[in-house]
């Protein structure tokens, strides 16, 4: 299996790939498996969830695992949303619930 990357544009059909927040999501096939609407759902889900991520200030925002954290919402959120989940605050809650239970399943 080919992986490909795909660059999840943000708000407004641009891509949200910057110093500040970047969110790629590595899947040969996201395109085909996605119609826009809902990769602009998934996108703006995932922005949600990692702006809510730093905005709670813990150890998952912080830069050493700011791209790690950022993976695990995305792939997440892409997994609910292959599911055929298309609420954007579900999708959103799923990804911070997903990284929260592997932060504490890791310090057990």
């Amino acid at each position: 299996m080919t992986i490909g990357l795909v660059v999840v544009p943000g708000r407004g059909g641009h891509p949200i790939l910057n110093r500040e927040n970047w969110f790629c999501i590595a899947m040969s096939h996201l395109k085909d498996r996605f119609d826009p609407a809902t990769i602009e759902i998934v996108s703006i889900a995932i922005e949600d969830a990692w702006r809510e991520i730093q905005n709670a200030g813990g150890p998952l925002a912080r830069p050493f695992y700011a791209r790690i954290t950022r993976a695990v919402i995305a792939k997440r959120i892409t997994e609910m949303a292959k599911r055929g989940e298309r609420d954007r605050r579900k999708l959103s809650e799923h990804g911070i619930r997903s990284v929260i239970a592997n932060q504490k399943g890791s310090l057990r």
